[in-house]
């Protein structure tokens, strides 16, 4: 059976995202999600986007062992700037409060990754964490690239 875990009504911006699923192999992916918020606006939760994911497998007598870890980068348009692709580390090691939760980024200190992709826009726009710096490409510009 598997199981979705998502934040309920709690009136923040990440309300209904699901933050954990659980496959019936016991495997467990765990996000972390972040704000796009666009520049000079009213809106302060707005446009929620993957930042991290944890994918969790079980060794043989069903306990957590090994996680892989993936980090996501967008810009202000949604596309995916970059991915870091991390190897597996021990469960253990992911940095977690005292409820079992991710804390942070999650990334292990000092942990480099194996893998970076990433892609290029012919009309780039500032990195979707930025909510500070005004762009004539981004989507919510009248007049902005299609």
């Amino acid at each position: 059976m598997s199981t979705e875990s998502f934040t309920g009504n709690t009136g923040h911006w990440d309300q209904g995202l699901s933050h954990m699923s659980v496959r019936p192999d016991g495997t467990k992916v765990e996000r972390i999600w972040q704000q796009n918020v666009p520049y000079d606006t009213w809106i302060s939760e707005a446009n929620p986007y993957l930042k991290t994911e944890f994918t969790t497998i079980t060794n043989a007598a069903g306990s957590n062992s090994k996680t892989l870890i993936k980090d996501y980068t967008y810009d202000k348009n949604g596309n995916v700037t970059s991915v870091k692709e991390y190897d597996w580390v021990a469960f253990s090691s992911v940095p977690r409060d005292a409820y079992g939760f991710i804390i942070g980024t999650g990334i292990p200190a000092g942990l480099q990754p194996i893998r970076v992709t990433t892609n290029t826009y012919y009309n780039d726009t500032p990195d979707a964490s930025d909510s500070t710096t005004d762009d004539p490409n981004v989507y919510t510009k009248p007049g902005g690239p299609a």
